[in-house]
């Protein structure tokens, strides 16, 4: 099943297109509340490869901690849909119900540190969040995430 990288960078000078963290935060607390259904739109580039089940990963991008904090499945197509900032224009995102989601500014389910061997230039650089990550990646990644983390604090508590 095809797997895909989301990226999230805070919303600043640099990167205006980036996602208010205000707006991150409401999705976490909401995930903290009812994890069973909690759902977001996320940007999806490679949108016509995506389909209903198939894995992402969260990953924060920009200044300060970086690495992977929220996994889950693409529950339903594409469509175009605004963002924030108005002005952007519209982008295709898909719904995501996420399994595992943390606050990435507390502790994150696997650092960049806990990957750097293993994730290429082309995802960790990512300027469009839902490439696709290849095939061959998914199964370490997946154990890495299940793995108990030392660092970053717990991530069963998210």
């Amino acid at each position: 099943m095809p797997a895909f990288w989301l990226t999230y960078e805070e919303k600043s000078a640099a990167a205006p297109q980036g996602w208010p963290i205000e707006e991150l935060r409401r999705l976490i607390r909401r995930f903290q509340v009812n994890p069973a259904v909690t759902m977001g739109w996320w940007r999806l580039a490679a949108h016509r490869s995506a389909g209903i089940g198939d894995r992402v990963y969260l990953f924060r991008q920009g200044k300060g901690p970086r690495g992977i904090f929220g996994t889950g499945r693409i529950m339903g197509p594409a469509e175009p849909r605004h963002g924030s900032d108005e002005a952007a224009g519209s982008a295709m995102c898909c719904p995501i119900r996420f399994d595992r989601l943390v606050d990435p500014w507390a502790t994150m389910l696997l650092p960049l540190e806990a990957a750097e061997d293993l994730l290429p230039a082309s995802l960790v650089l990512a300027q469009a969040s839902g490439t696709t990550v290849p095939a061959a990646l998914v199964p370490e990644l997946e154990r890495r995430l299940a793995a108990p983390r030392l660092l970053g604090g717990n991530p069963a508590s998210g």
